[in-house]
């Protein structure tokens, strides 16, 4: 059963604003987002690339091959064509995950301003948010995702220490923010001190995206959902520049020390291991 018109309507209708379009392909269609081949249409069947953000946000979803000799990918329902709140956070999710294509002529971490290219909402909400206290700089998109430290010191060739992890935890079950340098683990027990000694266990996803209004591995240090006691690590203190996540998990945003603990409102404190 071939693809009708009608569906690849609607498809496009649930990813709303997002810059997603489709391409003939073998008498079905791919979707491409940016420039990146994020999933296919056949048989009246949305399919999404699997990436692990992806099955972790959604993990109830079925998978299965869209054509003899595919790859699995996420079988979308079409019922949840009609949450656009959830498709464009799949979306967002398999797109940041995904690797960019090979540039003609740029380097492969090049990095762009955000002016260049259609970004999430997530985005814009934190670039709002820095324009409100004040902040010089601007968010930028990474070639690669900033999933992870490491992954983001990689693409901006800095150390890992520059890189400002904003961390939720829960202080006797209420969601904390823990701006961590990426050049070592968190001491749960200095961060149980700095909070008069409430117990800190790890936020669970849906804690922090309840409490930060981003998904983990996207969480910015202002615009929030929910204001949030926050602390900043000393260790960030000694590095001139530092870069924390800007709203979304392929976003960085630079800062200084001085700069994140005025806009966080944080404080300052020794909470390496």
């Amino acid at each position: 059963m071939a693809t009708s018109k009608e569906f690849t309507e609607d498809v496009l209708d649930a990813f709303g604003a997002r810059n997603v379009r489709v391409r003939p392909m073998f008498g079905e269609y791919g979707i491409y987002c940016e420039d990146k081949f994020v999933g296919v249409i056949c048989d009246n069947t949305l399919f999404l690339k699997v990436t692990e953000p992806g099955e972790s946000f959604a993990p109830s979803l079925d998978t299965a091959s869209p054509y003899p000799g595919a790859k699995e990918h996420l079988v979308i329902p079409v019922d949840k064509f009609s949450d656009a709140e959830w498709m464009h956070e799949l979306l967002d999710l398999t797109w940041a995950a995904l690797p960019v294509p090979k540039p003609k002529k740029k380097p492969s971490l090049e990095k762009q301003r955000m002016t260049e290219i259609a970004h999430p909402d997530s985005v814009e909400r934190f670039r709002a948010a820095l324009k409100e206290h004040g902040a010089e700089g601007d968010v930028v998109r990474l070639d690669d995702n900033a999933h992870t430290a490491q992954a983001a010191a990689e693409g901006l060739g800095i150390t890992r220490g520059q890189i400002a992890n904003s961390l939720v935890f829960l202080a006797d079950g209420e969601p904390v923010l823990v701006m961590s340098s990426g050049g070592h683990r968190v001491d749960t027990d200095k961060v149980s001190a700095a909070f008069g000694g409430k117990k800190i266990t790890k936020a669970n996803a849906d804690d922090v995206r309840a409490a930060t209004g981003y998904v983990i591995g996207g969480v910015s240090p202002v615009g929030l959902a929910t204001e949030l006691p926050t602390l900043v690590d000393n260790d960030l203190a000694q590095y001139d520049t530092i870069w924390s996540a800007g709203g979304h998990p392929a976003y960085v945003y630079q800062t200084t020390f001085s700069e994140l603990v005025r806009m966080t409102g944080g404080t300052p404190a020794d909470i390496g291991e």
